[in-house]
């Protein structure tokens, strides 16, 4: 007979394996330990994400509405479509087709006015890039592809960028080259382009004809700009593009002579106006005759 002692202990032993067996089985396998911490990753990085968007509120947190130019884009959006809803697309379609036959001087046979007006406002990107790109670098948006687009699109294109601009920061001002980025500290701020810039608009008066008609025969010329202005929605909404943007680029004056030191308001002002009684010629003269920075 096996001793009493022998078979308590045998019998301990085996009910020891077996509990240590039974609590080792409840114990979480491998894989459901791997499901649940991929489980607690996901939901850390899922917070983490959702606390950056709540923080940081990504491309469009702090975006500023500036009333008056998101008036005007709205003003402007709506008169093109009323336009090109209301006037017959035919004439629209003849100065195209006239454009796109000889893009130099195709439309100098239907108005010089009009020719000369279609012509700049391509060219009204680099003035108002030379007014923009300085105090760009504390807007929300970036400005460079809304400046790139203003020439192809205007007003349609800059109006977007122009809506959400900030006011410029008392910090920011005075400002000197060094602060700028290298485009715009060593093409938009060269006084040589600037001087391109405005010669190659009178050179743009005399190809277009426009500068001749001024001269011998401007009653003729105005009223055919006239006739077309209520007859073809493209020249229409192309003029009222060239109003607005001049506009907005007198706006932008007085903020760019602060950036170049000059604190007196009623000069400021007085530039702007000058850039609106002449249009184009005053602000292509303006960009030309600002203060230059300083180096630094």
């Amino acid at each position: 007979p096996v001793p009493k002692v022998g078979r308590t202990s045998t019998t301990s032993i085996v009910a020891k394996g077996y509990s240590f067996q039974s609590k080792l089985a409840l114990l979480p396998s491998s894989s459901s330990i791997t499901k649940r911490n991929d489980i607690f990753k996901y939901s850390t990085a899922l917070k983490s994400t959702n606390n950056d968007a709540e923080e940081g509120g990504g491309l469009f947190k702090d975006i500023q509405i500036n009333i008056p130019y998101l008036l005007g884009y709205i003003a402007f959006l709506s008169f093109a479509t009323y336009e090109t809803m209301t006037i017959p697309a035919e004439n629209s379609e003849q100065i195209l087709n006239a454009f796109f036959s000889d893009p130099n001087y195709g439309l100098n046979n239907i108005n010089n006015l009009f020719s000369f007006i279609w012509q700049i406002l391509g060219l009204y990107a680099l003035p108002l890039a030379c007014l923009i790109m300085p105090g760009a670098r504390n807007q929300k948006l970036p400005a460079t592809p809304f400046v790139i687009g203003t020439a192809f699109g205007g007003y349609g294109i800059l109006g977007i960028y122009a809506s959400t601009l900030k006011k410029q920061q008392e910090e920011d001002v005075p400002m000197t080259k060094s602060d700028l980025g290298w485009f715009t500290a060593n093409v938009l701020e060269n006084k040589l382009v600037n001087a391109g810039a405005f010669a190659f608009l009178f050179y743009l008066s005399y190809t277009t004809g426009f500068a001749n008609a001024l001269t011998t025969q401007p009653e003729e010329m105005i009223q055919g700009y006239m006739d077309l202005f209520q007859s073809a929605a493209i020249v229409a909404a192309s003029s009222f593009d060239l109003v607005i943007l001049s506009t907005v680029a007198a706006s932008l004056i007085p903020g760019d002579l602060k950036r170049r030191g000059v604190v007196d308001s009623q000069k400021a002002n007085l530039a702007a106006l000058s850039t609106l009684l002449l249009p184009a010629f005053g602000l292509f003269a303006y960009v030309l005759l600002r203060p230059t920075m300083e180096e630094e």
